[in-house]
């Protein structure tokens, strides 16, 4: 007797509808096989990610019935990470159950609308290979949904120059496209000024996204660019940015000078000036 594919494999926890965010969470990707001769017939399960155009291998999962292990087979990428030891099965007469647990990584493809191909075998062999529209988008971009420059006195965007630690740089930090914020522990925002000394500046404590330092201003009068990144956890400011666009603001390091001069031989001894 065949196996069967016996229904389209469910992940039972996605995001927003449709979405495997990165680092988010461990996804479970549940597959339903069969075998007219028991359970025990079957040699192993995989599951496959494509493109939607199928031209694309992403990656394949196995699980392998005979010695009850699970393991990654085409992930050269390595864009994902699977739980070997935390992923699960059951079996009942001719009926095998398999969870894979899963984690997507920062460097995985982004891609919309993926399809599963479903493929077992058993020990004859026999096989049975299915295409399933699944319709998953994988996304690893990041987005400040906010972030702004704020030296506290009225006007956020100019200010005393050659001030330490007098602006806070906050904001945001969001998947891309949704309200989810990645895990504190994931992620690092960094905060960089050519132009000023003193930096670069970072939050490493995120939490629910929301992040902020305090940034020198200039020690020279004139409008500086602050750039924002975030990039994974413990990469420094050199890391890849895993925002989807550059994000910047600018700030005016500026000074009042008062010059005043008194005519020495026509004094007022009356004249009060007040500021």
């Amino acid at each position: 007797e065949f196996p069967t594919n016996d229904q389209v494999p469910a992940c039972v926890n996605l995001d927003d509808t449709d979405n495997l965010y990165a680092q988010y969470r461990e996804y479970q990707i549940t597959a339903n096989v069969s075998d007219a001769n028991g359970f025990a017939d079957l040699q192993y399960l995989e599951i496959s990610l494509y493109s939607n155009d199928r031209g694309s291998l992403y990656w394949t999962i196995r699980f392998d019935e005979d010695t009850s292990t699970f393991s990654e087979q085409s992930d050269t990428s390595n864009m994902i990470s699977l739980n070997t030891t935390g992923s699960t099965n059951s079996s009942s007469s001719n009926t095998l159950n398999v969870t894979f647990f899963f984690t997507v990584h920062w460097n995985h493809t982004d891609t919309l609308n993926t399809d599963i191909k479903q493929f077992v075998t058993d020990d004859n062999p026999q096989t049975d290979t299915d295409w399933y529209e699944v319709d998953y988008d994988v996304e690893t971009r990041l987005d400040f949904t906010t972030f702004s420059l704020n030296d506290g006195s009225g006007t956020v965007d100019r200010g005393d120059y050659n001030t330490l630690d007098g602006i806070v740089a906050s904001g945001i930090v969001d998947y891309y496209g949704s309200a989810i914020s990645p895990n504190t522990a994931d992620i690092d925002v960094w905060v960089s000024c050519s132009d000023v000394e003193g930096g670069p500046w970072s939050d490493t404590t995120l939490t629910a996204g929301v992040f902020s330092v305090t940034v020198d201003s200039d020690n020279v009068v004139g409008l500086d660019t602050y750039s924002f990144i975030v990039v994974e956890k413990g990469e420094g400011v050199g890391g890849s940015d895993l925002s989807h666009a550059s994000h910047s603001d600018t700030y005016i390091a500026d000074r009042l000078i008062i010059d005043m001069q008194a005519d020495d031989e026509t004094p007022n001894n009356g004249v009060q000036v007040s500021f």
